[in-house]
């Protein structure tokens, strides 16, 4: 399907699901999100108004005061066509899944190729049965070595279920610091998947209010206390998560590193933090700036992944924790 067409098409599908349709401003609005921002002209949209009518007909709507345009349910459905691509990618995902150790969304997402491809022609269907294999070798998700979390099945459902439902829960936790096994009962809030997995949640007591991290696979129960609470709508996941390198969350600090210019070009593929900058020197290294806390975390991730060809420039705080880290490693040599 050309571009024009492709674009009329994901505005015949935003338009079936909603109730009133839209205005012919946010009509507007719409077409140039759908568009990549673009801004769009009056003209433009009368252009898609008349391009719908042509496709969809009597299925389109156009009234009220202020003028709404509709699209009636399931209008688009027949137009909307899946290929190998597609179900390929969700089996990538439920790959990834599955070696991040989240095997309840990788069943999901393999769930749900299947039955998208079983909404396929049996041509299609033929096609994807010779083409899927090739594909998925071709990510090398076969074999992928590295530790994974272990994380029980239930207390991810229960977790998801609690988060959104706002159910307070009794969790069994064993701490990191001295393994020892403790019952909390905590306001799950979210949770952070990354090298490692987290339920953000906090406490009930009025000295336990702010968020915490908990590993997912240190939680050993999960149960329902049948206490709702009710939602902090200035608290953002995402916002949150964003606070950190990784998932310490401490007052933020202005990072610099400076890395060889042999490694720009893996610089260049790498994203450290969603605040980052990067400037390049004139003799070939590259600084990258971000603003994050989570320091011990950042010296960890250096020394694994970029030693020895990163120079910490800021803070001295954390060039003192890499230090520290190296004056350890040599210490067991």
């Amino acid at each position: 399907m050309p571009k024009t067409e492709t674009t009329l098409l994901r505005l015949a599908m935003h338009l079936q699901g909603l109730r009133y349709g839209l205005t012919i401003e946010e009509l507007q609005n719409t077409i140039g999100e759908l568009k990549g921002g673009a801004p769009v002209t009056r003209r433009t949209v009368d252009k898609y108004r008349e391009d719908l009518d042509k496709v969809f007909g009597e299925l389109v709507t156009e009234e009220g005061t202020p003028l709404r345009v509709e699209v009636a349910a399931g209008s688009a459905n027949r137009l909307i066509s899946l290929t190998t691509d597609d179900i390929a990618e969700l089996h990538r995902v439920s790959a990834e899944a599955n070696h991040a150790g989240l095997t309840h969304r990788a069943e999901r997402f393999t769930h749900m190729a299947e039955r998208l491809t079983a909404l396929l022609p049996r041509e299609a269907n033929r096609a994807l049965d010779i083409d899927l294999p090739d594909l998925l070798a071709a990510e090398g998700y076969a074999l992928r070595p590295g530790p994974r979390p272990k994380i029980q099945r239930q207390t991810l459902e229960k977790i998801r279920d609690a988060i959104s439902g706002f159910r307070v829960i009794s969790i069994c936790y064993q701490a990191r610091r001295d393994g020892v096994v403790r019952a909390q009962t905590v306001k799950p809030l979210g949770m952070i998947f990354g090298h490692r997995h987290y339920l953000v949640a906090s406490g009930t007591s009025a000295n336990k209010r702010s968020p915490h991290n908990y590993a997912l696979s240190a939680i050993q129960k999960v149960e329902y206390t049948g206490e709702i609470f009710r939602r902090d709508e200035d608290f953002d996941i995402r916002s949150y998560a964003q606070r950190s390198f990784g998932i310490w969350q401490e007052e933020p600090s202005n990072v610099v590193l400076r890395f060889d210019a042999r490694r720009a070009a893996d610089v260049d593929e790498f994203f450290f933090h969603p605040t980052q900058t990067i400037d390049r020197l004139e003799d070939g290294r590259v600084d990258v700036r971000f603003t994050a806390g989570g320091l011990e975390e950042i010296a960890g991730h250096v020394f694994t992944f970029w030693s020895p060809d990163c120079e910490i420039v800021a803070p001295e705080r954390l060039r003192e924790l890499y230090r520290s880290m190296l004056t350890a490693a040599l210490a067991r040599l």
